[in-house]
């Protein structure tokens, strides 16, 4: 049999399994060492679990531990090679038998090249590695959930694994999911998530067409390091609360921007309407949009010129570093600086917010009332149509 999934095809001389991570470790002739991490789900094969339609195979300890950052040599010259790492995370292996439903036997004839791509993005180092998990991540089935809960049975993450037959991966980073919001979340670039993780017992749950599997497993701390959890659990309560400033300014960029297209919207139709009450309902929209304009400067000045320049000024800026800076403490203390500025920008925000909260109670409040007395309505009033005999 031979396997497929990452390794090319070469001359095998050697191989080992490691006795503490169960990793297979295949030495080539040629092209260097190839590791498949942890083969403990392939022991566990057989013929009665092959005939399941859903298995979660025995989840591994997972550490959190403490990644290093280098991202090339100082001349690298025209490439760099970068060997892909352990993943980072909660590793789930399940098995599927994917169900043949009628008008889903058709095979997408992209998936060979999706898998191909993938391939050539791994064995192009550190950015090709990250683009190809992406890319995976993306391609994910809506059908096959997977659930994470705490100790106290609370759901902290979810997320969509692959529905390919045979053994699936999935890995969960630690990271909370943000909470869901009323109002689009605009969580930036990459999707970012919410707080990590305390060390502890936590339970995942797999579910595909009425199928469910679950376990509980152990999130630990890095080994090598001397961490006290007193930190930890002090640096996570912050981080509760710095998200909260985080979740009330992408609401507030979210808002306005709804309200500049609405404005937009209304004012598209209003020039192709010519009497004196529409004239005036024009010039009150003209003033929203100049007020909703000075709102977003706030948070996000326009540069002053093309190319790269400084928005630092900004509140959205001020409140993300802030916020990042009690987030990303890690293993340590927050430290007072990042104490100090993530309060003033916990003031600068509060009075934003309230601003922003007290113009949409009293002036488009009023606006919208201008628009009912009106009657304006973007949508058109028609006759019945009818057929002339």
């Amino acid at each position: 049999m031979k396997w497929t999934q990452g390794v090319p095809t070469v001359p095998v001389r050697d191989i080992a399994v490691h006795p503490r991570e169960n990793d297979l470790i295949i030495a080539t002739h040629g092209r260097a060492l190839f590791i498949i991490d942890d083969i403990s789900p392939l022991r566990e094969l057989s013929a009665a679990l092959l005939k399941k339609k859903l298995h979660l195979f025995k989840v591994p300890e997972a550490y959190q531990f403490i990644r290093g950052g280098l991202s090339s040599y100082l001349s690298p010259g025209d490439t760099a090679f970068t060997g892909e790492n352990k993943r980072f995370g909660a590793c789930f292996t399940y098995y599927l038998l994917p169900s043949k439903k009628k008008g889903q036997e058709k095979k997408d004839p992209q998936a060979a090249n999706r898998r191909a791509l993938m391939e050539r993005m791994r064995q192009a180092g550190m950015m090709g590695q990250r683009a190809a998990r992406m890319m995976a991540m993306r391609s994910t089935s809506s059908r096959v959930k997977i659930i994470i809960e705490n100790k106290e049975g609370q759901v902290i993450a979810q997320l969509n694994g692959p529905e390919e037959k045979g053994i699936n991966r999935v890995y969960w980073n630690f990271q909370e999911q943000l909470p869901a919001q009323n109002e689009q979340s605009t969580r930036g670039r990459f999707g970012r998530g919410g707080v990590t993780v305390l060390p502890g017992e936590y339970t995942v749950r797999i579910k595909y067409e009425g199928q469910e599997v679950s376990q509980t497993f152990q999130v630990k701390t890095d080994p090598r390091f001397t961490i006290d959890l007193k930190v930890l659990q002090e640096n996570y309560k912050m981080a509760k609360e710095a998200q909260k400033l985080s979740l009330a300014l992408n609401k507030a960029r979210q808002r306005i921007k709804e309200t500049q297209e609405a404005l937009k919207t209304i004012a598209t139709a209003l020039r192709q309407q010519r009497s004196p009450q529409m004239k005036e309902l024009m010039q009150a929209t003209r003033k929203l949009e100049g007020r909703l304009k000075d709102f977003s400067e706030r948070l996000n000045p326009t540069p002053p010129k093309q190319g790269i320049a400084d928005r630092s000024a900004g509140l959205q800026s001020q409140v993300m570093r802030a916020v990042m800076g009690i987030v990303r403490a890690g293993i340590e203390p927050v430290n007072e600086p990042a104490r100090v500025r993530y309060e003033k920008a916990k003031v600068k925000l509060e009075k934003f917010i309230q601003e922003l909260n007290d113009f949409f109670s009293t002036e488009v409040t009023n606006y919208q009332k201008k628009l009912q007395e009106a009657g304006f309505s973007l949508l058109k009033s028609y006759q019945p149509i009818e057929i002339k005999k």
